[in-house]
């Protein structure tokens, strides 16, 4: 099954992270970003498979994902 979230803080505060098998994120959202998103979830040792993407790659967002060792599109897909 599918579930959207309207955003990272509502994926938190639902409490989605301890139910979620896997993650499909944006790098640019509104709020927080994807980045921090997956910031959050490694301080609180959740570690999710993850594929994160954007439109707009730069080395600092491929060191990020590099450094949570998930994988990267680019868009469009």
């Amino acid at each position: 099954m599918v579930q959207a979230s309207a955003s990272c803080a509502d994926f938190l505060r639902e409490a989605r992270p301890k139910v979620t098998d896997r993650l499909l994120l944006d790098v640019q959202l509104d709020g927080m970003s994807g980045l921090e998103l997956l910031g959050r979830l490694d301080r609180i040792n959740i570690h999710l498979p993850t594929i994160v993407m954007t439109g707009a790659p730069d080395t600092g967002i491929e060191r990020a994902v590099d450094r949570f060792g998930v994988a990267l599109l680019i868009k469009p897909l």
